[in-house]
């Protein structure tokens, strides 16, 4: 090989390694944003005695919901503080679809204990289509007519409110 052919091959050489760096990345990078981002809480239903439980992925690929919990406060006073409150995990081996808030799925109906709780909160554990765990966590008020909820934000301790 001439000495021009031996540059044009390091360069192409190069060149392809240089590709394959940034492919690889992409890839990787991909993984993050195109993964399942579960969302969910729900709502009350006769006069506040019963949790709707909901959830929606508003990413672009499944998510395999494992388990999640539902946990009731008489006042938001309790999700200020570190959490005292023992989980209720419930088993609920499903898919769920990508389709953000029009495809709101309702996986159960919860009894509001104690009856008059102020504040519902929980958690949602999935796994995306790369198997990698990952959960979601509400904290939402119970509004005074027991009509519907609404997110509560301020305030909350991190055993609340921490997900990923």
């Amino acid at each position: 090989m001439t000495n021009a052919e031996l540059i044009i091959a390091a360069c192409s050489a190069a060149g392809t390694i240089v590709a394959a760096f940034f492919t690889a990345t992409m890839w990787w990078r991909a993984r993050e944003t195109t993964r399942a981002y579960l969302t969910g809480g729900g709502d009350v239903e006769e006069q506040g005695t019963i949790f709707r439980v909901e959830v929606a992925n508003y990413g672009k690929t499944p998510a395999y919901l494992n388990t999640f919990e539902v946990g009731f406060a008489p006042s938001d006073a309790e999700v200020q503080k570190a959490r005292t409150i023992a989980y209720d995990w419930k088993e609920f081996e499903d898919r769920i679809a990508p389709g953000g808030p029009k495809d709101r799925t309702v996986i159960a109906r919860v009894p509001v204990e104690p009856p008059g709780a102020k504040v519902v909160f929980g958690t949602f554990v999935y796994k995306d289509v790369w198997r990698k765990e990952h959960r979601f966590r509400f904290v939402l008020e119970i509004v005074k007519d027991g009509s519907r909820t609404r997110p509560i934000v301020a305030h909350v301790h991190d055993d609340f409110k921490n997900w990923d």
